[in-house]
């Protein structure tokens, strides 16, 4: 496995720990007053209650997280970019091999954004 696919699987798994971590029950600050309860497992569970899962909600879930697994890669591709570009050494096809792939990134990039607001916007209107 060459070094480039090593360093691009350490940069994704490090930003996929932190974008899809959840911190509502992180132990570092629960007491017993923040802590569900039983009771409140209960509530949740009450036939009608909002909080099942829906379709729309486990869709869209999917569809955010591939987003973000997508704009983990683009930023990864922009890096990459940027490591071409400072190691071309004036040679032109690598420099132009550099600015091809930073646009691209950047271009993916924006795609990622508009997609997941596109998203977003149409996962509210549909739950309202």
């Amino acid at each position: 496995m060459s070094i480039f696919l090593k360093v691009s699987f350490f940069i994704v798994m490090v930003f996929g720990v932190f974008t899809f971590s959840d911190s509502k029950y992180n132990l570092s600050y629960v007491n017993a007053e923040t802590f569900p309860s039983y009771e409140d497992g209960l509530k949740k569970a009450e036939f009608g209650n909002d909080s099942a899962p829906t379709t729309n909600k486990i869709v869209t879930k999917i569809i955010i997280f591939v987003l973000n697994f997508i704009g983990a890669l683009a930023v990864v591709y922009l890096i990459i970019g940027g490591i071409f570009y400072l190691t071309s050494g004036g040679d032109e096809n690598r420099t132009s091999m550099a600015k091809t792939i930073i646009m691209r990134a950047i271009l993916g990039l924006v795609i990622v954004l508009l997609a997941w607001v596109i998203v977003n916007i149409i996962s509210k209107a549909i739950t309202k």
